[in-house]
Order: C-alpha cells, then structure tokens, then sequence
C-alpha cells in the first residue's frame, strides 16, 4: 500500500471539499470511521488537505474489537 500510494498518490473524490464545507458551514459534524491506524489515517486526510475538516476520527486502534466482530 505504502509503495502504491507513494507512487501514484491519493485521490480525492469529486465534491468532497464542497461537501464538508457545507456540512460545516451548516454546523453538521463530519467523522471519519475507518479500520486503519489514527496515524496513517491522518497521514492520509492531510496529504489531500482535508484533515482539518472533519471534526472527529474514529481509527481502528481506537477499538477493542476491531474487524472482523466489531
């Protein structure tokens, strides 16, 4: 993963700016809820600056029971 991403980058979806500026200008809270690390998880939110906008993070090393039974 890591040699993909250095190699070819992250892609931001469409309309994702537009999306969380909304949410935030309309005072909707935006979480991300992923099974990956908070480290790389931000990593990769900051590397298409959109870190900032998201007011929570909920990464797999946040959780006692992970994937498969959550």
């Amino acid at each position: 993963m890591n040699a993909y991403i250095a190699e070819h980058g992250i892609v931001k979806k469409k309309g994702l700016d537009q999306l969380l500026d909304w949410l935030k200008a309309n005072g909707i809270r935006a979480a991300v809820c992923t099974a990956t690390d908070s480290e790389r998880t931000k990593k990769y939110l900051e590397s298409v600056g959109v870190l900032d906008k998201f007011t929570d993070l909920i990464c797999g090393n946040m959780v006692t029971l992970g994937k498969p039974a959550p």
